[in-house]
């Protein structure tokens, strides 16, 4: 299975308009494994404007309703556990058990906050007022930029994506300029 390459905007896998090249090379053999186009400005764009319109949606998704979608995100990650750590051991150079446990990382990530999703409600705090009472809600901020380094590909995509998804927001996610091709 060939892992997609290039970006995933509004559920479509599409390449980079930017004219430079990025390459993911193998760390143990430097061969190429594949090459995109980098984003351009017109795609940071589309992008953004995508995940602000799926955010009109999401915000409104029941907390329980997002521990659902997190838990099937969890399911489809489990069921591709052994395609998941080849690639990540191809790219980042890990030895395999250690790529099967990042996976296995990142589900959890997904399965924990899919939990924290359900609890999700505010509180009546008392005042230093007499009489009075403070409510607190908790609501979707918006979209989330998140960038994330190449050390651990897996894992921390999920620690920002599955936080972001489960609080009611949407997420953009790119690697670090830092990444190594």
């Amino acid at each position: 299975m060939d892992f997609a390459q290039g970006q995933l905007i509004n559920g479509t896998w599409r390449k980079g308009c930017g004219s430079d090249v990025i390459a993911t090379l193998d760390p143990a053999t430097q061969d190429t494994l594949a090459e995109t186009n980098a984003a351009s400005a017109a795609d940071t764009q589309d992008a953004i404007d995508a995940a602000a319109l799926a955010q009109i949606q999401w915000r409104k998704t029941l907390g329980w309703s997002r521990a659902d979608i997190l838990h099937r995100c969890a399911d489809v990650m489990t069921a591709r556990t052994e395609e998941a750590a080849r690639q990540i051991t191809l790219e980042a150079g890990k030895p395999l058990a250690q790529a099967r446990r990042e996976w296995q990382l990142s589900i959890d990530q997904f399965r924990w906050y899919a939990e924290e999703a359900r609890r999700i409600f505010g509180h009546i705090v008392e005042s230093r007022a007499p009489g009075g009472r403070i409510e607190v809600f908790h609501e979707p901020i918006g979209v989330v930029a998140a960038f994330t380094a190449w050390n651990f590909p897996a894992v921390l995509i999920a620690r920002k994506v599955a936080p972001a998804l489960a609080a009611g927001c949407s997420i953009i996610v790119r690697p670090s300029r830092e990444t190594p091709g």
